[in-house]
């Protein structure tokens, strides 16, 4: 559904006609739309498009136009009714695809933006990076220099040295407005993914080492309270943050070959 400046006030005051559904209404819908009824399909957006004006409102800026965040946010939406599986998920659909919405959109900022020309997982790489350094320069109190960068982050054995030269080449200042959005959202990511997450990891978890099912059901929150740290599982394990991050990276890496998790969350793990 897309609009324009124009047709904006039309647009919010049109779509707020539209019911919010409860869970089993939802999922009814779910199930005939699976089996090619677009009304149905189109009712399940329809009943969440209010959702994704909240989502945009949180993005909006001088230089992206409101309505483009707003029909990138919509597109997100439906790419999440497409995707969603009743099998793997027993939650309501805007849980599921606030992910989805909130993807759509920063690729739209990313696109539009006349500063930002760098894909987004690479400013989270960088971003990650950074944090690697700054913890490096506070335990050694020095400057880290490239050979202290290349150890630091090669002890993640999927990154490479030529990507590692090319993160140092990343300006961090000039995206600076993204990377805040990035790092405001990766908690809140992580908690709109959990639901969905928790289903079909524990699905997977019977292929994994012992210690790697242990750490990853603590860090996600499986069959536990909350969701724990790395530092607090290195506590309850006797072992070092370090070493938990370690296990987690290796269980993580064997989860993300299972196709039901790269159908949902393709590199963000």
């Amino acid at each position: 559904m897309k609009i324009n400046d124009f047709l904006l006030v039309d647009y919010c005051n049109d779509i707020s006609r539209f019911q919010v559904l409860d869970i089993e209404k939802e999922h009814l819908l779910i199930k005939a739309a699976k089996k090619g009824c677009q009304k149905s399909k189109n009712k399940l957006i329809e009943s969440n498009l209010r959702f994704v004006i909240k989502v945009a409102l949180g993005y909006q800026n001088n230089v992206i136009p409101l309505v483009d965040l707003i029909n990138a946010g919509n597109i997100g939406l439906m790419k999440a009714v497409d995707r969603f599986n009743l099998e793997e998920n027993h939650v309501k659909l805007i849980t599921y695809a606030v992910w989805w919405i909130k993807q759509a959109i920063k690729q739209e900022i990313n696109e539009q933006s006349k500063i930002v020309h760098i894909p987004i997982n690479k400013l989270i790489k960088k971003s990650k990076m950074k944090t690697v350094i700054d913890r490096f320069e506070q335990i050694n109190g020095k400057k880290a220099l490239t050979d202290d960068i290349w150890h630091e982050m090669m002890k993640d054995s999927s990154i490479s040295k030529d990507e590692i030269d090319e993160l140092l080449g990343i300006d961090l200042q000039t995206n600076q407005q993204l990377l805040d959005d990035i790092q405001s959202d990766e908690q809140t990511d992580k908690k709109a993914l959990s639901s969905s997450l928790q289903q079909i990891i524990k699905s997977e978890l019977a292929g994994l080492k012992k210690n790697q099912q242990i750490v990853i059901k603590l860090y996600f929150g499986i069959d536990t309270t909350h969701q724990f740290t790395l530092e607090e599982i290195g506590d309850i394990l006797n072992i070092t943050r370090e070493r938990v991050r370690q296990i987690k990276a290796a269980g993580m890496r064997k989860l993300k070959k299972s196709y039901k998790l790269s159908q949902i969350i393709g590199d963000v793990l």
